[in-house]
């Protein structure tokens, strides 16, 4: 994170805000001012030690946890250290633009958000709402934030080399900059209503692990090997390699142009995020790679790579005592969940829900729609990316980098 907060942060002026605390960066704006308190309480809340990957996840649970979606005109983009990584998360019309590698993302990529791992490397990032151009003398001056948030409408953390041109159709470039005003700590150019953190002990958050239940519900399912992260690496323009193994999930789908396999209609890579061109190639087999995310409203984030059991006790069912199923346990202090509730199928490239008789009914909302819709027992219903389900009082949304629908 010390390589993180030594790097200086030019602000363009605009309507929005931007904001700075320890180990994260954040630009966003709403149509009302008040909306922006609770994002910029979660961007303040999460600073401290690689904050990267726990801010994402406090993000996501935040955004998927009312029914009523986000407050009108929100968008935003944050990027926080994450180790050897910077972990981005972009909602709504905003771009991150890395110059120097030729990198431009927005948030309007998939149904819901998008966030990415990206290299930490020496490139400088632009974070920005409405494309405002960057003027070159504010990054070759010694403006910086160094904490806080003051008014604007696009940041850029300078690296250590000289940025590079943006996209001509962004309208503006970046210049180089001198390596010694890198170390500058003292802000001359950026405006002087400066807001400082709340407190100055930042807490120290353990990120959850994956295996572990919600709620803090004892794990008695026996701990599993690590599993792959994945497809294996692929030639680009030829089938990646088939494993011979027989528990790994093979399907056939379309190579990106770094060899990831994917399904034919996804519109991205789900692997690294490339966007997918249209071909007439054929279908190639190989390892099918994890289709999306299951994120609960609690923060709580479950890999869809195989197959799961959903309730209050699903360790009691036989196919999850088997390992055929994976287990999520779900806590719900309005007892409205069952021990059996529901499970999440994977049938080729498609992700099912499916009610298994519950009590009280598993219910699904499809991305736009404002009403709950209750399953039928025994009958899947595919999911979408933006897609949400209910168990009782509880509530997880499937998101997907592949943005199918």
């Amino acid at each position: 994170m010390e390589q993180f907060d030594a790097l200086r942060v030019a602000v363009v002026g605009g309507d929005g805000v931007v904001a700075r605390f320890p180990g994260v960066l954040c630009v966003a704006c709403a149509d009302e001012p008040a909306a922006l308190r609770p994002l910029l309480d979660i961007v303040r809340t999460s600073a401290g030690p690689d904050p990267g990957r726990a801010m994402a996840r406090k993000l996501a649970a935040w955004l998927a946890g009312s029914i009523d979606g986000p407050a009108s005109g929100l968008r935003f983009g944050t990027v926080g250290a994450a180790g050897e990584e910077l972990a981005l998360f972009l909602f709504g019309d905003v771009s991150a633009l890395v110059p120097e590698a030729g990198v431009t993302l927005s948030g309007t990529e998939s149904a819901a958000w998008l966030d990415r791992l990206l290299p930490r490397s020496a490139s400088s990032i632009v974070l920005t709402i409405d494309e405002v151009p960057t003027p070159p003398e504010l990054l070759a001056g010694v403006s910086d934030l160094r904490v806080g948030v003051v008014p604007g409408s696009a940041a850029v953390l300078l690296g250590a080399t000289e940025p590079a041109e943006v996209s001509p159709s962004r309208r503006s470039h970046v210049a180089a900059t001198d390596p010694a005003l890198e170390r500058e700590l003292i802000a001359t150019d950026v405006p002087t209503q400066l807001a400082p953190a709340q407190s100055t002990e930042i807490p120290v958050l353990r990120e959850p692990r994956r295996s572990e239940p919600i709620l803090g519900v004892a794990h008695t399912e026996p701990v599993r090997p690590p599993l792959p992260v994945g497809a294996p690496a692929a030639v680009p323009g030829r089938p990646p390699p088939v494993d011979s193994a027989p528990d790994v999930p093979q399907a056939r789908g379309h190579l990106c142009s770094r060899g990831h396999l994917n399904a034919p209609r996804s519109h991205f890579c789900v692997l690294c995020g490339v966007q997918m061109n249209a071909r007439a190639g054929v279908l190639v087999l190989g390892p099918r790679p994890p289709l999306g995310l299951l994120v609960f409203d609690d923060g709580a984030t479950y890999t869809v790579d195989a197959e799961y059991l959903v309730g209050r006790m699903p360790e009691l069912d036989e196919r999850a005592r088997s390992g055929a199923l994976r287990s999520i346990v779900v806590e719900d202090d309005s007892g409205s969940v069952s021990r059996v509730h529901a499970e999440v199928r994977v049938n080729g490239w498609d992700v099912l829900v499916v009610d298994v008789g519950s009590r009280n009914g598993t219910y699904l909302a499809m991305p736009g729609e404002r009403c709950w819709s209750r399953l039928a027992p025994g009958q899947g219903k595919r999911l979408v990316p933006g897609a949400r389900v209910r168990l009782g009082a509880r509530t997880f949304i499937f998101e997907s980098p592949s943005g199918v629908r």
